[in-house]
């Protein structure tokens, strides 16, 4: 393989860090979706009680709330996997550049690609919970 100058390194580093910028705006933009839809479609019964309960089962919603809930973790694994991929090839190209050229991401990186992780299986397991426990409520005996 060709040994590239610092200057083509640099402007490849660029490249990459716009993208692992993007990827970042891009997950929290996920979650940020997941939360509210998801949030939503699982209060529905207790938000929309009366109107609700002449059409459909009410717990037809956190059945699809738990649903919903298992895609988004899928999609927001998979930009996490990129994400991560993205930022291994940061560290490289920043390790192929002279050390008067290098950047300190190491640290900042590792810790948002742990962070977006730990928000993916976070809101999984609120949501998981939160639409078990609807059920749980909607299947009780009424007093």
């Amino acid at each position: 393989m060709k040994e590239l100058k610092n200057g083509e390194l640099i402007s490849l580093y660029m490249a990459y860090e716009s993208e692992w910028e993007y990827r970042d705006s891009s997950i929290w933009n996920i979650v940020t979706k997941m939360f509210v839809v998801t949030l939503t479609t699982i209060l529905i019964p207790f938000l929309y009680k009366e109107y609700c309960e002449n059409y459909v089962p009410l717990i037809i919603f956190p059945v699809v709330g738990i649903i919903m809930d298992c895609v988004f973790l899928y999609i927001l694994l998979s930009a996490c996997k990129r994400y991560e991929k993205i930022g291994n090839t940061l560290f490289k190209i920043n390790s192929m550049l002279d050390k008067k050229y290098r950047k300190e991401i190491i640290r900042e990186k590792r810790y948002k690609t742990k962070l977006n992780y730990f928000v993916a299986y976070a809101s999984f397991t609120f949501f998981m919970l939160l639409g078990i426990l609807t059920i749980i409520v909607l299947i009780l005996p009424k007093k």
